[in-house]
Order: C-alpha cells, then structure tokens, then sequence
C-alpha cells in the first residue's frame, strides 16, 4: 500500500488526525498507480497478477499497491481505530528455474507469497487484538497475526491466503477474498466491542 511511516511523524497508537494523513496518501497512491498504468508507461499489469516494469523486472511485493485488495484495504479503512499502511494480495512469481529437478528428488515450483496486511491500531483496538487476537488467527485461511511495536506504532501484521493460495489466479483471488472476508468480520466485531 504505502511506506511504512517515519517514525518522527507517528504516536504509538492511531489517532483520527493520523489516520486522515495516510488514507489521503492511500488514495493518492491508487490514482498514480492507476495513471501509471492507463499510460502504459511504467507498469504493466499481467494475468497472474504480477507487476512488470518497462525493464522487465517484477515489481510484485514491492510497496505497489496491488488493485486486487483495493477494495479489503478502502472496507477495512472504514473502521474506526484501524487503518491500512501496507498490503500485499500475495504472489506466484514463476522463474525460470521452474520445473527443474533438484539432487535431492524435488521440483522447483513457483515461489508464493502470501497475502500480507499492515494495520496501525487506536489503543482500544491494539487492547482487543491483544485480548483475542487468537480467534482472527484461527479463522481459515489465516497464516499467521502478530502485533509489532514498530517505530511508526503499534501495528497489527496479518499474513493470509492471497493469490498465492490458489491453483491459478482466480482461484487465488477466491481465497484472497474468502480470508478478507473473515478478516473484515472479525474487525467489524471488534469494532462493535470497543470501548
């Protein structure tokens, strides 16, 4: 999605003045996105998701915004005490070494990365994540959640199933969405709860 924030810019927990700044940058950060590509000057966007520049590297996981979690990125964003700093949809990156037989017997497949969010917490969210943190990560489809105490404050990592979890891609993109599903519903309860 974007940047992690500086540090000297950020209190430990969300506040409302923050949370404006960034979904600002957010929204900004789609329409270059989307300029960049409607241009077809810097990124092409491929079938499996992927994100090519016009040198040909893949540009995947690399702080671009990825349009097929736009839309859990803008549900999430509606939350009060949660915003998105970074996301991932996840990625099956195909490289040439595909298909080659390893010493030991094995067959080089296609690298995954799972899809990833970042969330800045409001201290009576970081409280419930806290608190129940393990029902999120009981849910199907969730790797793994952890709460980091990073520079820019506390922040709620959640790793999942994204396009990477998929046969192809829209197999991928129903897992992706199926996760942000039951990501969005735990939110919302936890929402509902807070004091």
């Amino acid at each position: 999605m974007t940047s992690a924030p500086r540090k000297d810019m950020w209190s430990r927990f969300l506040t409302p003045e923050e949370k404006a700044i960034q979904l600002a940058r957010w929204e900004a950060l789609k329409a270059e996105f989307a300029d960049a590509l409607a241009a077809g000057e810097l990124l092409m966007q491929h079938e499996d998701g992927s994100k090519i520049n016009v040198f040909g590297e893949d540009l995947s996981g690399r702080g671009f915004p990825d349009p097929e979690i736009y839309a859990l990125c803008d549900e999430l964003n509606t939350i009060e005490g949660i915003c998105t700093i970074q996301s991932c949809s996840g990625h099956r990156v195909a490289y040439a070494e595909d298909g080659t037989v390893m010493a030991n017997g094995e067959v080089v497949g296609p690298t995954l990365w799972a899809a990833q969010l970042w969330l800045r917490l409001s201290r009576p969210m970081r409280d419930l994540v806290i608190e129940r943190g393990d029902m999120l990560k009981a849910l199907p489809g969730i790797e793994r959640v952890q709460l980091m105490f990073a520079d820019w404050g506390d922040t709620l990592d959640i790793v999942f199933d994204g396009l990477n979890a998929g046969a192809d891609y829209a197999d991928g993109l129903r897992k992706l969405q199926a996760s942000g599903r039951a990501i969005r519903e735990f939110l919302k309860r936890m929402e509902a709860i807070a004091p």
